[in-house]
């Protein structure tokens, strides 16, 4: 198992050092058809993203790690693959955050991410990986909860307006 996202495929190959990323010709095909003259862009980041994360990992602690034989709970909450699919996913809400700014759209950025729980859901029902979120164990989901609650407090919440900080206090 080695999908990020459906028709965007990576691996890394400690040994050689090499990065892979495979893209399915169906995600370019139009229903004519012809095909499409540019990749899915975030679907590609997301894979390079998680690709070179692992790269990163294995450098920095130079340990040697395989996922064969692994059944997909297992692989799925490894250490390496929880790094991997939080780091992509963090780099994606920053974006998404990011271009929501740009836009003057501080109403969707309060309405959605607002209190911790509406991010926490939003993360995982729009951004993290379905079979991330499908094969998570109970340990997994408790550490991903306190590094996502970590993230919003400092990256999220000082990004609300004031009036809607006031109604999530009034809430809580």
């Amino acid at each position: 198992p080695r999908s990020v996202e459906p028709g965007a495929i990576g691996v890394y190959e400690q040994n050689s050092d090499n990065m892979f990323i495979f893209m399915s010709m169906l995600d370019f095909m139009k229903p004519d058809g012809s095909f499409e003259r540019k990749l899915n862009s975030r679907k590609l980041r997301k894979t390079i993203v998680h690709e070179l994360i692992h790269k990163f990992d294995f450098q920095r602690t130079d340990y040697q790690r395989s996922t064969r034989g692994l059944d997909y709970e297992e692989y799925y909450n490894t250490p390496d693959e929880y790094n991997a699919f939080y780091q992509e996913s963090i780099d994606d809400i920053e974006r998404l955050i990011q271009r929501l700014k740009e836009m003057g759209r501080d109403d969707v950025i309060n309405d959605r991410f607002g209190t911790f729980e509406d991010f926490m859901k939003y993360m995982m029902e729009e951004i993290f990986d379905s079979q991330f979120v499908q094969y998570m164990n109970q340990d997994t989901e408790r550490r991903l909860k306190k590094r996502l609650f970590r993230f919003w407090n400092e990256s999220v919440k000082p990004e609300l307006t004031e009036s809607n900080l006031e109604e999530a206090a009034y809430q809580g």
